[in-house]
């Protein structure tokens, strides 16, 4: 159904997955015709041009989308992304602290803040954000074991095994039946 635009969506997503960029950009391309509001299309546009390593392209794309629906982090999330790849961590993580304080109680943005920070070694940023996620948590949430496990994990990176153990046995506690967290207690 050539007007169905999520059936459409897919197939792009499936070309880019196999890493036909070409033909999935050619279909992103007419949809845009009919649809240049889709911030979805947008979204997709900058994914393929990210895996191509056109960041100006991804990050205009990219920014397209997210101007159209902010309320999404996903677009915001690949312009880090974007940052990340050409080693700008700096850059990622100033774009996610500018949008966390326009809305501060986005867990979202907090949760990009956290993973970035850790994926740039920056422990410590990346721990207090991980807690920030945890105060807006209700406490019998299971997303909570989630972010313990991030946590013992980051704790883990940083070589503070005691604090890796004590945030992986809260995750144990929050999800008991995760085969990962077993694992990242063995390690």
């Amino acid at each position: 159904d050539h007007n169905n635009m999520n059936a459409r969506l897919l197939e792009s997503a499936a070309l880019a997955g196999q890493k036909k960029y070409a033909d999935s950009k050619t279909l992103l391309n007419t949809m845009l015709k009919a649809s240049p509001s889709s911030p979805e299309v947008h979204f997709q546009l900058g994914m393929v041009a990210l895996a191509e390593s056109r960041y100006k392209d991804a990050e205009d794309s990219f920014k397209r989308s997210y101007d159209l629906n902010p309320a999404n982090s996903r677009p915001l999330m690949g312009m880090v992304a974007t940052d990340m790849a050409q080693h700008k961590p700096d850059a990622a993580i100033q774009l996610l602290q500018a949008e966390s304080k326009k809305s501060p109680n986005r867990l979202d943005l907090l949760m990009g803040l956290a993973n970035t920070s850790a994926e740039a070694g920056r422990y410590d940023d990346a721990l207090g954000y991980y807690q920030r996620v945890l105060d807006g948590l209700d406490k019998k949430s299971r997303s909570r074991g989630e972010i313990y496990m991030r946590m013992g994990e980051t704790y883990r990176r940083k070589g503070d095994n005691n604090n890796a153990i004590a945030a992986l046995q809260n995750a144990r506690a929050a999800l008991p039946d995760s085969e990962n967290v077993l694992l990242a207690l063995a390690l």
